[in-house]
Order: structure tokens, then sequence, then C-alpha cells
């Protein structure tokens, strides 16, 4: 399962006529492209997260990589790594998402 689409094309008009409706609105399309964009350069911005995923990965590395066998999700301690390094990864491919979808 995909991420859902900033344009709303997988939205289905009947499932969602509101949403469909307004984005067809020119002031309200601009309003939200507005709003994606803010969010992209301020709370979501890829520097940001990135570093406050580093500052609290570092907090807690050592005593998740402790954990008890039975009261542990991880299988190996470079699981823990590799789970930060998908959130970063994240981060970066939502930021291409919205760019391309504010560029196109």
């Amino acid at each position: 399962m995909g991420s859902p689409k900033l344009d709303f094309s997988d939205v289905a008009p009947s499932e969602w006529p509101l949403i469909g409706y307004l984005y067809q609105d020119a002031v309200y399309k601009a309003q939200y492209d507005s709003y994606v964009q803010e969010v992209i350069d301020g709370a979501f911005n890829t520097s940001t997260m990135q570093s406050l995923y580093s500052t609290y990965s570092e907090l807690i590395q050592p005593y998740v990589t402790t954990e008890l066998d039975g009261y542990t999700f991880l299988n190996s301690s470079s699981d823990f790594q590799t789970a930060v390094n998908e959130l970063n990864l994240h981060v970066q491919e939502r930021a291409t998402v919205v760019s391309d979808y504010l560029n196109q």
C-alpha cells in the first residue's frame, strides 16, 4: 500500500466528494498547497527531522540494544539503526513527493 497522492488523484469522488470538490477550487487548492509547503518547510523539514531522529536515537540506543530476550522487538542490535535509517529515508522521500507535487 503506497502513500496517498498529494493531488488526491487516488481519492474516489463518490467516497470523498467534499475533498474532490475543494481540491478543484483554485482558492482552496492554493491554500492546501501553501499548507503542504509550510509543513515540509517547518515541522517536517528534512534536516530538522533527521537531526531529531539522531538526537533521540543516541539517547535511547544504549537501552534499546541491551533489552533482554522476550522483552524486545529487535532480532539484533543492528535492527535499531536500520529502523532509524528507514525514518531518515522516509523524511527524504516525503520531501521529494512534496517537491514533485508543488513543481508539477
